[in-house]
């Protein structure tokens, strides 16, 4: 593991990794770019930097030396989600010889849930607005897991994460950024972080429901 290393390339981009000490390290692209929910995918083309998530290349290529140096060690393989055929190229003449492998979005969740919790067996709903695994595109998974196996047990093509981000548009706590543009990927977890304030409303069981129901048919 020590020589491995995590890239998320996507919206809110990271890269992990062990230290010396065997301690997770996890860099937030965004905190180095100075720009948030930032990607670091050629995919978002440098035209998308002032309104989106996109980063001009020499950009990408200072994060990358950064890491090189941050690391100080050969890097065998890096386990990735979120990265293009470019992506991958420009990495590799970082890290020259290596080995990528694609993971799975809702398993990555899964396992990052399970594996930090104190079960040693437990049922695992993934919730997501979309992601794509080996098998396709999906919103919502549920799994087994037990000891160190993860198995999948049903895929369910209900949008409960798209949903519950779509309330953030009307919860006036939960503002714009600075540009004045509301972001949508980063309402679902405001509306999570504020939940854990609230009280639950009768009244309004029925209306959410219908809500989730009917949103996205």
């Amino acid at each position: 593991m020590y020589n491995t290393l995590s890239f998320y390339g996507s919206h809110d981009a990271s890269v992990t990794f062990l230290d010396e000490s065997g301690e997770f390290v996890i860099i937030e692209f965004e905190r180095f770019v100075k720009k948030r929910y930032a990607a670091f995918t050629s995919s978002f083309d440098e035209e998308d930097y002032k309104n989106s998530l996109g980063v001009p290349d020499s950009v990408r290529l200072e994060f990358l030396k950064f890491l090189k140096e941050k690391l100080n060690r050969e890097i065998h393989k890096i386990l990735y989600m979120g990265l293009n055929k470019k992506d991958k190229e420009v990495i590799s003449e970082f890290f020259p010889n290596v080995e990528f492998k694609l993971m799975e979005h809702h398993v990555s969740h899964a396992r990052c849930a399970f594996h930090q919790s104190s079960f040693d067996e437990a049922l695992i709903f993934s919730i997501d607005g979309g992601g794509i695994d080996y098998d396709g595109a999906a919103t919502t998974k549920v799994f087994m897991a037990k000891g160190n196996k993860i198995e999948l047990l049903s895929s369910i093509q209900v949008d409960f994460g798209n949903a519950y981000s779509a309330i953030g548009f009307f919860i006036s706590e939960i503002k714009s950024d600075h540009t004045g543009q509301w972001f949508p990927l980063s309402s679902a977890g405001k509306v999570m972080g504020l939940s854990a304030y609230g009280n639950i409303i009768d009244s309004w069981k029925k209306n959410m429901s219908l809500f989730y129901a009917n949103l996205y048919r």
